[in-house]
Order: structure tokens, then C-alpha cells, then sequence
């Protein structure tokens, strides 16, 4: 989300050549210049889906989450994804294995993992698929709610 909390779409169509980013501007500037920027606001589930589909990467910078549910998402379409260590976020994304963790703030760790990632389509398909694994055996449903009933079993008193 952009500083006034409005969702950002940034679709990275960078003439298919590798982009040498500029540190010295603010993260929005950079966007503006290397990325067609379209502010979409709330979309429906298929929409995200299909955006999703046509992505390389997702990148969600941020100073505030719990565990964004658009990262499990990315990660169970198969992309590798980009966030701020913070919160519930490193239960969900392992820095290197399925996608890279950033200091938040920090737009020199930001530009180095997506330029990391644009530059290595083998390691945006290994850290995608790691992802995917990730979401499917530690977040599916099936698999929560055989946690959630292990735990209420093991603390419920017969009388």
C-alpha cells in the first residue's frame, strides 16, 4: 500500500532488459519511473487471481501486518514474493528458501532482492515452487484444522 493506503498494482514491464535502479529517490519515485503504476483499489477474488497468474513476483513492502493473506496467495499461485521482516511474516516467508525478507525501510535491501529476482528467472521458479510448498503443507486448510482440533483435544476436560 501506498502512504495513503491505497492498494498499488506495479505491473514491471522494464523493456525486458535488466533495470539499474537509482538508490537516491524515494520508493514511489522508482516505481513511477521503471514500473506502469495503475491504482486499483479493492478487486474481486478472480481479479487477484488473475493478476496473480500474470506476475513474476510479488513485492509487499511495509511497516505493518500480521500475516498478510495476499502473500499466501502469491505464494500458492507459485511466486516468489518479496516483504518486511515484521509481524507474522517470517512464518510464512523463509529469507532465501521461499522468498526474500527486508529490513522494513530499507529500499537498498528492497531494489537489491527484486533486481535479484527480475535478473534469475531459475531463482524465481525455485523460490516459487518452495513457496507453494510452504502455503500447501503449512497453511491449507485441511492441514489448520487438523492443528486447531489437536490443540482444542488436548485441552478439553472430560467430566
Amino acid at each position: 500500500q501506498d502512504m495513503v493506503g491505497q492498494p498499488l498494482q506495479h505491473v514491471a514491464d522494464i523493456d525486458h532488459q535488466r533495470t539499474r535502479w537509482r538508490i537516491d529517490r524515494q520508493p514511489a519515485a522508482i516505481a513511477v519511473e521503471h514500473f506502469q503504476s495503475t491504482f486499483l483499489g479493492a478487486q474481486p477474488e478472480e481479479a487477484v487471481a488473475d493478476l496473480l497468474q500474470k506476475s513474476d513476483l510479488l513485492v509487499l513492502p511495509s511497516f505493518a501486518e500480521g500475516v498478510p493473506v495476499v502473500l499466501m496467495e502469491a505464494m500458492a499461485t507459485g511466486l516468489p514474493v518479496i516483504a518486511s521482516r515484521i509481524a507474522g511474516i517470517p512464518e510464512l516467508v523463509r529469507d532465501g528458501e521461499n522468498g526474500f525478507l527486508i529490513p522494513a525501510g530499507d529500499t537498498r535491501s528492497l531494489i537489491d532482492a527484486i533486481d535479484r529476482l527480475l535478473a534469475d528467472p531459475a531463482l524465481r521458479q525455485q523460490m516459487g515452487q518452495a513457496g507453494r510448498a510452504t502455503v500447501l503443507a503449512d497453511f491449507a486448510i485441511d492441514s489448520e484444522a487438523r492443528r486447531l482440533a489437536a490443540l482444542f483435544s488436548a485441552h478439553v476436560t472430560t467430566g
